[in-house]
């Protein structure tokens, strides 16, 4: 379950529109819930905000925080390289 700590570090990254990436990370990793349905948007906010206890979706969305963060960490190394800041 997604701890206080957790939940705000997280939401930190993600910031809004974070639902649809974790959707579509879950149908990746061929992920839905007991109905064979995909998980709703609620239900991914449910596991973030720590009131449901998912590994599926949690797993999910590490995976997806840890893309926008690689993504972050490029776009800041290449407008150091771009503005010659490079150390």
């Amino acid at each position: 379950m997604v701890n206080k700590e957790e939940r705000m570090k997280l939401k930190k990254l993600l910031n809004a529109n974070y639902t649809k990436e974790v959707g579509e990370m879950l149908a990746e990793m061929n992920v839905k819930s007991r109905l064979g349905k995909p998980y709703s948007s609620s239900m991914i906010r449910r596991v973030l905000n720590g009131y449901i206890e998912n590994i599926e979706i949690e797993v999910a969305i590490l995976k997806v925080y840890i893309q926008r963060k690689e993504k972050k960490e490029l776009e800041i190394l290449s407008k150091r390289r771009i503005l010659g800041l490079d150390d």
